[in-house]
């Protein structure tokens, strides 16, 4: 197995340099309030650079450009659905500059091929996270409603996050601008040590080892014990 990088990064770093891919061998989406209030807080709480796990990932394409992720897919996709509530609350406060800005350069973006991708693209709850929580502008589709658990748990998420922010971010409404940008500054600085491998064979290895031993907890909580 070959371990190409293994260090510290940013979300704004992981999020701005290239393409993500959760594959279906991957287990869905399931994180519920406690989990995604618990990550909120500790946003708010902390100082910016705040430690939030582990990541490991593996190259699609041999630039690195496109990437599949192996573990810590829950914190990546949560950080995701944070910053697409921050943009639309920027939108829908008339600061549309600032909500282009979260999602040009961490929501999506042209490829190589100046085609319009996502960051993040979660292959199971394809297209309702895409089309509902990631694109922007939003577009009104009535019949594209969840038809899955998995779907119906990231509307939920959405929606947490969203009233979380509107409540405890949003409290002075003079300083609306300010507590934004520096919530959006804590998410964007949120440190990850990120492992990366050199192929999907590599990464079915650390899948089925880490899944064969019985691991209920991510990686992530391995490396912060």
């Amino acid at each position: 197995m070959n371990i190409t990088e293994a260090n510290q990064k940013t979300i704004s770093s992981i999020l701005s340099s290239a393409f993500y891919e959760i594959p279906k061998f991957q287990r869905r989406y399931v994180w519920g309030q406690k989990e995604i209030y618990q990550l909120l807080k500790d946003i708010a709480e902390n100082d910016a650079g705040y430690f939030i796990g582990s990541m490991v990932a593996y190259k699609i394409t041999s630039d690195g450009t496109e990437k599949g992720v192996v573990d810590g897919q829950q914190r990546l996709t949560t950080v995701s659905i944070i910053l697409c509530v921050l943009r639309d609350i920027f939108n829908e406060k008339n600061l549309s500059d600032l909500a282009y800005g979260i999602n040009t350069n961490y929501i999506q973006s042209p490829d190589r091929t100046n085609k319009q991708r996502f960051k993040l693209d979660t292959e199971t709850s394809r297209p309702y996270f895409q089309t509902k929580i990631l694109s922007f502008p939003k577009q009104f589709n009535e019949e594209l409603v969840p038809n899955s658990q998995e779907e119906e748990i990231l509307e939920k998420a959405y929606n947490i996050i969203k009233k979380y922010v509107l409540k405890y971010i949003l409290q002075n409404k003079s300083e609306l601008e300010n507590n934004l940008s520096e919530y959006r500054d804590k998410v964007l600085s949120l440190k990850i040590v990120y492992i990366e491998l050199e192929n999907k064979n590599d990464a079915y290895i650390i899948f089925d080892t880490l899944n064969d031993r019985g691991k209920n907890l991510e990686l992530s909580d391995k490396v912060k014990s």
